[in-house]
């Protein structure tokens, strides 16, 4: 509502809308100027002046993608088991404090077992994800002991190190406790790495990995099951 009052003391409704000259907006309120009889006249309806806003959403930015968690691997034997965690001795030296829980995978073999199953003593490559200075294993590879046979007939043994030579289907490795050994493959032979199988084409000469099988000759094994890390750079 628009009210203008003469100077003379005469409120004439016929001149309020002559009165007015200008009309200016600012912001989000209207400001309403001009004149009467040569007298300026000014009528706000809100107080004047830009508003300005917080909207940031033209500004362009983009909230970096949640990176994903680094995978860990430790190899070791157990020296504490429950259902809960495992303690692993690993080659470091370092005892290793990893939780265990619905969604750990555990084999041994070609097994699938229960935590339950774990044992003190037993030798161990677990991949885990660091949460929160919190170690979770996402899969546990229990390697049977060198004296211990298999449904296969011979006795297991592992290989566990860097791959230095690839002929054909056979692997040499070289490890810290035996040196060089062979490690054959054949059709039965389970290769993995980061959870996808592959074959013996996709490994390459530096890449970490760790063999279970059956010893057939001195430093040579018939491979069940290779799991493979790294990616031939020789940086595991």
């Amino acid at each position: 509502v628009l009210v203008q009052v003469a100077i003379a003391g005469c409120i004439r409704a016929d001149s309020v809308s002559g009165s007015i000259g200008n009309r200016a907006v600012s912001g989000q309120g209207l400001t309403i100027s001009g004149s009467s009889a040569g007298a300026p006249v000014a009528t706000s309806l809100t107080p004047g002046g830009a508003i300005k806003s917080d909207d940031n959403r033209g500004s362009g930015r983009r909230r970096s993608g949640t990176p994903p968690k680094p995978e860990l691997q430790f190899e070791g034997a157990i020296t504490k088991a429950s259902l809960t965690s495992i303690t692993v001795h690993d080659s470091h030296g370092a005892d290793v404090i990893l939780l265990l829980t619905s969604n750990t995978m555990i084999r041994k073999g070609d097994l699938t077992i229960a935590a339950t199953d774990l044992k003190v003593g037993d030798q161990v490559h677990v991949k885990a994800v660091a949460q929160n200075l919190v170690n979770t294993a996402t899969e546990v590879i229990v390697q049977k002991h060198d004296n211990e046979g298999d449904e296969h007939g011979g006795e297991t043994a592992t290989a566990n190190g860097t791959v230095t030579g690839i002929i054909g289907l056979d692997l040499t490795v070289h490890t810290e406790a035996h040196g060089d050994m062979t490690v054959k493959t054949d059709a039965s032979t389970m290769i993995r790495k980061q959870d996808a199988t592959i074959t013996v084409k996709d490994i390459h000469v530096g890449d970490g990995v760790n063999c279970l099988g059956t010893l057939v000759a001195d430093h040579t094994i018939l491979a069940r099951q290779i799991e493979v890390r790294g990616d031939g750079s020789g940086h595991h």
